[in-house]
């Protein structure tokens, strides 16, 4: 059996409400396992959101106006072929 990784999105100053995608190729599942986000300063609160297009969002998280710092989740989500995994910030 095979067993390999890969890096399914990987995004520098995302603008705000411009999602990521990574569609799940044919014959293929993706298992979203670890997901980290830096939130620079800014002068409004952030947010980012994980979801799947099945419908499922698995994962939101937030910072303050005057704070700056990193965001991580670690869990499990399965995502099957002709799905979509998605990010986005606001």
């Amino acid at each position: 059996m095979q067993v390999y990784s890969t890096r399914f999105l990987a995004v520098h100053d995302q603008a705000g409400g411009v999602p990521a995608v990574y569609s799940v190729p044919a014959g293929k599942l993706a298992v979203i396992r670890d997901m980290d986000v830096y939130f620079g300063a800014s002068l409004a609160a952030r947010q980012v959101y994980a979801e799947g297009s099945a419908g499922q969002v698995f994962w939101q998280d937030s910072v303050g106006s005057t704070l700056a710092g990193w965001r991580s989740w670690r869990g499990r989500q399965v995502l099957y072929p002709g799905e979509n995994f998605i990010m986005f910030g606001t």
